[in-house]
Order: C-alpha cells, then sequence, then structure tokens
C-alpha cells in the first residue's frame, strides 16, 4: 500500500523564508523507512508532501511535522514581536 498526502500551510511572509530554514533539514534525514517527506515553499505557503507505506507510518509524519511547524511558528511570531 502507498499513500500520499499533501499539506498547504499559508505562513505569514515577514516568517515564511525562516520558517521554511528551519524545517527544511528536517525533510533530509529520514525520520523511518516507511515515509517521506518532502518541503516546497511558495510565494505565501509551505507545502508538505507526504509518502508513506502504511498508514500509521503516515499519521505518525503528519503528527511530527505539524507539531514542528506550530512550535517553529510559535518562536517565530515571539521573536518578531520584538
Amino acid at each position: 500500500m502507498k499513500l500520499e498526502c499533501c499539506v498547504k500551510l499559508r505562513v505569514d511572509s515577514s516568517i515564511l523564508e525562516s520558517a521554511f530554514k528551519a524545517l527544511y533539514p528536517e525533510t533530509i534525514r529520514l525520520i523511518s523507512r516507511r515515509v517521506s517527506v518532502t518541503l516546497e515553499k511558495t510565494e505565501d505557503s509551505i507545502v508538505f508532501k507526504f509518502n508513506a507505506k502504511d498508514p500509521t507510518a503516515l499519521r505518525a509524519a503528519l503528527n511530527s511535522y505539524l507539531r514542528w511547524f506550530s512550535a517553529v511558528k510559535k518562536s517565530l511570531e515571539y521573536v518578531k514581536t520584538f
């Protein structure tokens, strides 16, 4: 079984580049042999593309990457206020 999922997250332009740079290294190193993740930056979004061998691996990768994104976004927004 092969599963694919694409998640597009709109990001404020003031933190887009920094968020992309913070998340990109996590896509180079495989977190599992059962899933691969690519990351793209568009004009106003970050796009995650997941390819997994099974539903459990897809769910785990989605949870990890979306939580990392949330942490990066909150951190950058906090720093931006100073």
